[in-house]
């Protein structure tokens, strides 16, 4: 994957049907010209810019495709990810594949730093103001729009309700990741990709490495107690396996990433 620089989506929200066509297009248009995207998805794209490069950097930010760009071209590769999102979820309106495009989003080697600054240790129980966050970063606080458009409207990822405006306060509340069956598998997807990502030559790594390396839990707005429910689902599922023997406690991950993609949605009825 490739680091999202700061002002990736030149000002542009996610739309989450344009994404979905774009995504579709690549599919099928592995090497494509931004004139090529505007003509056959429809995606505008001015002289001076457009949403055509941003867009293709949010399928990217999100891990739904690896790309390059090279002699104006586009060679794009869609991930394991990406192609079960197309036959499972094509339009992303699920809530589950919503989070994980999150989750992607907002990952510490590879995000924005927009979102990774939003996110990063955010107490469910506090109310976050968009000014005090800018102020700390030091990042101007008409970046931080994309992102609240991205939570806050349902054309583009408002459905799962990750974030909602408290208008009283002008702020904003997160809300965690639903503790239910049909989600499990793709925190365990998330999991797995990340002990391969951050701990690719460890057998075992202990919890706290891997939260304070990878914040997985802070991902999805998690406390300690939910966490620890988490790992002992997954290690339930077979996902992982947890070394309490040990001080801290250790997991180790059982399954390949490509068990992980094909059974993302494998508890949805």
């Amino acid at each position: 994957m490739k680091k999202l620089q700061l002002n990736f989506n030149m000002t542009f929200s996610p739309d989450r049907l344009s994404l979905s066509r774009l995504l579709m297009y690549l599919e099928r248009n592995e090497n494509s010209s931004i004139e090529d995207i505007k003509v056959n998805t429809g995606i505008t794209n001015g002289k001076q810019t457009g949403k055509v490069r941003p867009y293709v950097e949010y399928l990217s930010g999100m891990g739904l495709i690896e790309y390059e760009f090279d002699n104006k071209q586009f060679h794009v590769t869609v991930t394991d990810f990406g192609k079960v999102v197309i036959d499972e979820d094509p339009q992303m309106s699920m809530h589950l594949t919503q989070w994980i495009c999150h989750a992607f989003m907002c990952d510490l080697k590879y995000g924005n730093d927009v979102w990774i600054a939003f996110f990063n240790n955010w107490n469910k129980l506090e109310n976050r103001s968009v000014e005090t966050i800018s102020e700390m970063v030091n990042i101007d606080k008409v970046k931080f729009t994309p992102l609240l458009n991205m939570y806050c409207k349902e054309e583009c990822y408002g459905y799962s309700k990750i974030i909602e405006n408290d208008e009283s306060t002008n702020s904003y509340v997160r809300n965690s990741a639903p503790l239910i069956s049909e989600n499990y598998p793709a925190y365990g997807a998330i999991l797995i990709y990340l002990l391969k990502e951050y701990f690719p030559k460890k057998e075992q790594v202990g919890i706290f490495d891997f939260e304070t390396n990878t914040g997985f839990s802070n991902r999805f707005g998690w406390d300690i107690n939910e966490a620890e429910h988490v790992y002992s689902a997954l290690a339930g599922l077979g996902y992982i396996k947890i070394n309490a023997l040990v001080s801290p406690k250790c997991i180790q991950g059982l399954v390949n990433l490509d068990y992980v993609w094909e059974n993302l949605y494998s508890e949805i009825l």
